[in-house]
C-alpha cells in the first residue's frame, strides 16, 4: 500500500498517517475515493470510532480540519485521473518477484530475482556476469512483530537491504531492483 500512496502524494502533496489509516480501515482504496464528500467523512469518522487502535477517546475521534481538506485532495485526483492510475502504477513498481511465500524459502526467492533479470538480459558480458553472480547472493527470511522480512545482503556493494511481504503474495524488491540499476551491470 506504500507505493500507492507515495504515487498518490506526487499529485497531492503529504498525506499524514492519519488520513491513510483511516481510509485504509474503512476499505475506501476503491473507486469510491474519488466520491468522498462531507457526507461520507462523517461515515469514515464513525468508523473510526469502533477502531481498535484509537488509544483516547475514540467515541470523540474526528478529523481535524486541515485532515478534511486532504481526503477531498485525494478524493479529487482519484476522480481526475482513476483509482486504477494509482494502483496499476503501485502494483507495477511493487511486485518485482512473484508469489513466494514459504518463511526460510530463500532458494525460491534467489531463483525469482535471477528469473527476473533473465527476461531482461541483452547479452552483453557485464549482465552476463551480473547474472552469474546472482547465484551466490545472501538472503535470509524472518518473521517479527511487523511480519515476513526478507533480508538480502547486496553482492555488487555489501549494503543490506530489508524488504517486506506487503501483499501476502508478492515479494517488495522495488529498491534492490533499484539498486541494482544504479550498477552497470544491469543498464
Amino acid at each position: 500500500m506504500d507505493n500507492f500512496w507515495n504515487y498518490i502524494q506526487k499529485d497531492v502533496g503529504p498525506i499524514p498517517e492519519t488520513v491513510r489509516v483511516c481510509l485504509e480501515y474503512s476499505e475506501y482504496i476503491t473507486a469510491a475515493l474519488g466520491n468522498i464528500d462531507d457526507n461520507e467523512i462523517r461515515e469514515i469518522e464513525n468508523d473510526m470510532r469502533l477502531f481498535p487502535k484509537i488509544r483516547r477517546n475514540p467515541a470523540d475521534f474526528s478529523f481535524m480540519v486541515g485532515e478534511k481538506a486532504i481526503i477531498k485532495l485525494v478524493s479529487n485526483a482519484v476522480k481526475k485521473k482513476g483509482i486504477d492510475f494509482y494502483i496499476k502504477r503501485s502494483q507495477r513498481n511493487h511486485s518485482l518477484i512473484g508469489k513466494t511465500q514459504t518463511i526460510g524459502d530463500e532458494n525460491s526467492v534467489r531463483e525469482e530475482i535471477i528469473a527476473f533479470y533473465q527476461k531482461r538480459f541483452d547479452g552483453s558480458t557485464a549482465q552476463e556476469l551480473f547474472l552469474n553472480s546472482l547465484t551466490s547472493i545472501d538472503i535470509r527470511i524472518s518473521i517479527d512483530d511487523d511480519g515476513v522480512l526478507g533480508e538480502i545482503q547486496c553482492h555488487l556493494c555489501d549494503k543490506k537491504k530489508i524488504y517486506c511481504l506487503p501483499s501476502r503474495e508478492n515479494w517488495s524488491m522495488e529498491s534492490f531492483e533499484l539498486l541494482c540499476t544504479s550498477k552497470t551491470y544491469t543498464k
